[in-house]
């Protein structure tokens, strides 16, 4: 299972997010629901003149999957996906 059209996450929040699994009942995608929370650190010491994306020191991403719908395998699974996902944009900014 893999998610699908991950919206742009920087903030901690509740986010709804589509999979590639498709409800039988339906003919839709399955949307899986999580809990994101992000923590970041940023120097304003020095560098006024590098943009703000630069100046992160620190990320920290947590998510949790809380669809019921899906088994505890298929949470953790997607919840690595997104993890690795919002760590993957913040890696550009170290």
């Amino acid at each position: 299972m893999k998610l699908i059209d991950i919206p742009e996450i920087d903030e901690t929040g509740t986010y709804y997010i589509l999979t590639d699994e498709i409800d039988p009942e339906t003919g839709d995608n399955v949307e899986a629901e999580f809990f994101v929370d992000i923590v970041t650190r940023w120097t304003t010491l020095t560098y006024y003149d590098m943009p703000p994306e630069s100046r992160m020191t620190y990320a920290f991403v947590n998510a949790e999957c809380y669809s019921d719908q899906l088994t505890a395998k298929e949470r953790s699974e997607l919840e690595e996906q997104l993890e690795k996902h919002i760590y993957d944009r913040y890696d550009e900014y170290f």
